[in-house]
């Protein structure tokens, strides 16, 4: 609970400005996957045993939350250029952070893949999938989006939003359903 309130408030503020300084989405993946998960663990489960899976089955709802923070950055380089703000969208460019945005898509479906095959997740993991027509969409308006303030970053984001609803909450019913069973 220290690591995460430390982590959301020094975002942006005292004392460390991780924002500012291109940290961002490595800081969010970690405290909004692996930290938060062993923490869950820890509380619910009362043992550090589960410690390494937690981790290990955090990864893709870490790259969710990673996608909208990206996406929103992405949206404001205008801005954050005028600031002297450093993202990682604002150093690679619109172009380069538009094409990793696309292909960071995908990665969530492959790992679920990887995980179901090596019977670290269930195979209700799988569930997932029913996001995947968000993907492909999202994919679409990307490629027609022609800048950080084109209306199309807008409708991507609210579609980026939705695919993050929809595999994050299949994801977590599988193991849910797992831990019944």
């Amino acid at each position: 609970g220290l690591v995460g309130g430390l982590g959301a408030a020094s975002y942006s503020g005292w004392p460390f400005h991780y924002k500012y300084i291109g940290l961002g989405e490595p800081i969010v993946f970690f405290l909004s996957g692996p930290v938060v998960t062993v923490g869950a663990v820890l509380i619910f489960f009362q043992s550090h045993d589960l410690f390494l899976f937690a981790s290990v089955v955090s990864v893709p709802l870490s790259l969710l939350a990673v996608m909208r923070l990206h996406m929103g950055n992405m949206q404001r380089i205008p801005f954050d250029s005028m600031a002297g703000v450093f993202t990682i969208a604002r150093v690679w460019g619109f172009n380069r952070s538009k094409t990793v945005m696309m292909l960071l898509l995908y990665v969530p479906f492959l790992l679920i893949a990887a995980l179901a095959l090596v019977n670290i997740a269930p195979l209700a993991t799988f569930a997932c999938l029913a996001a995947l027509p968000h993907a492909f969409l999202l994919t679409k308006k990307l490629l027609t989006c022609k800048g950080p303030l084109d209306p199309v970053c807008q409708e991507a984001r609210t579609l980026l939003s939705q695919y993050h609803l929809i595999f994050g909450l299949a994801y977590c019913l599988a193991f849910v359903f797992l831990l019944r069973n």
